[in-house]
């Protein structure tokens, strides 16, 4: 099963493996470190305007903490992490991860003709788009 640690690069990346969600919990208020979140936005071939936006920095912002080899804020940190969390699972639905990055790309016609990483910026949007993930999941896509 493909796990949202693995979406952030393991160990190696994220600095721990958590087991549970209180342990992401308090590595999400630490701030998740600036390369967890490159190795995701390589994974998903992100750019950079594309990857800030998403977890709601400006590109110059973004820019001076990875030179810097910083941790992100908490609320970057957050958004980083429903984008692995949600990408974990359209892994796990879709079948690898070639198929839930294009997936994520392409604009969906369920969530009116808008893409799902653009859907993601916000909580609400990620709802939808763990929703459609699920009635894909369970066949049931309207």
């Amino acid at each position: 099963m493909y796990s949202v640690i693995t979406a952030f690069g393991g160990r190696k990346h994220l600095g721990a493996e958590p087991k549970k969600n209180s342990e992401f919990d308090s590595i999400i208020r630490k701030g998740i470190p600036v390369a967890a979140g490159n190795y995701i936005k390589e994974l998903l071939r992100l750019s950079d305007k594309e990857f800030a936006e998403a977890i709601g920095l400006s590109q110059r912002t973004l820019i001076r903490k990875k030179k810097a080899s910083t941790r992100l804020s908490t609320g970057a940190s957050d958004r980083l992490y429903r984008l692995a969390r949600i990408f974990a699972f359209a892994v796990e639905v879709l079948g690898d991860e070639q198929h839930a990055r294009e997936w994520l790309h392409d604009t969906q016609i369920a969530l009116g003709n808008r893409t799902p990483l653009d859907m993601m910026r916000t909580d609400a949007g990620a709802g939808e788009v763990e929703s459609l993930l699920g009635r894909i999941k369970h066949g049931v896509v309207l």
